[in-house]
């Protein structure tokens, strides 16, 4: 099983970059004949707009705000070094989460790690390795405005996010830049009365 929840993790950062792809022509004006012809590739286009490193700040700091049990839990020395890593991580999630799918329902199939487990996977296929912590990744989805979720009132149990496999779903919108400007976020979707949420595992190499 676990076997499978990585491979299909692989697919949908397989298919993400794909997506990115389409379209791109291959530029040849990089090539470089040596003792053999080397072709190198453009990087792919975001699909959508990044936030500057100050506008990532702002955002992080409207989301923990309303959700101040997504902060991180203390487990280093000093609490700058604590908050930079976390914002590490939250830059990475909303990177990521900028190449999936939304959907207007939540996924009830899946655990929420799973969903962390593709971004960190779709980020190594960029060549941005990163490491990816429920909190921050939640709080990036939050932030994202466009990917539903499910009440954070118990968090980390019972997560739900609007994410879609494959080709199906919509891209991101950009909607993020609505809460710079309003500084309101989303309200959380109410999952259905008889959605029973997978458990999210224990991740030993993210804080939660």
């Amino acid at each position: 099983m676990k076997n499978d929840e990585a491979a299909s993790a692989k697919l949908i950062a397989l298919e993400a970059r794909v997506a990115v792809l389409e379209g791109k022509r291959l530029d040849l004006s990089s090539v470089t004949e040596v003792d053999q012809v080397r072709i190198t590739y453009p990087q792919p286009a975001s699909v959508f707009v990044m936030p500057s490193e100050a506008e990532l700040s702002q955002l992080l700091s409207i989301v923990l705000a309303r959700f101040d049990n997504l902060r991180p839990k203390s487990c280093l020395p000093e609490v700058e070094e604590e908050e930079m890593e976390y914002f590490g991580q939250f830059r990475a999630a909303f990177r990521a989460l900028g190449y999936l799918n939304r959907s207007d329902a939540l996924d009830s199939k899946h655990a929420a790690t799973y969903w962390v487990d593709a971004s960190e996977e779709l980020l190594r296929g960029q060549g941005a390795p990163a490491t990816i912590s429920l909190g921050a990744f939640t709080a990036a989805a939050v932030a994202h405005v466009d990917v539903p979720y499910a009440p954070l009132v118990r968090f980390p149990h019972e997560l739900g996010f609007g994410l879609a496999l494959g080709g199906t779903g919509r891209r991101a919108a950009d909607r993020w830049k609505q809460v710079l400007a309003t500084g309101k976020l989303a309200l959380p979707t109410e999952p259905p009365r008889t959605t029973n949420y997978p458990t999210s595992p224990v991740r030993m190499d993210a804080a939660v």
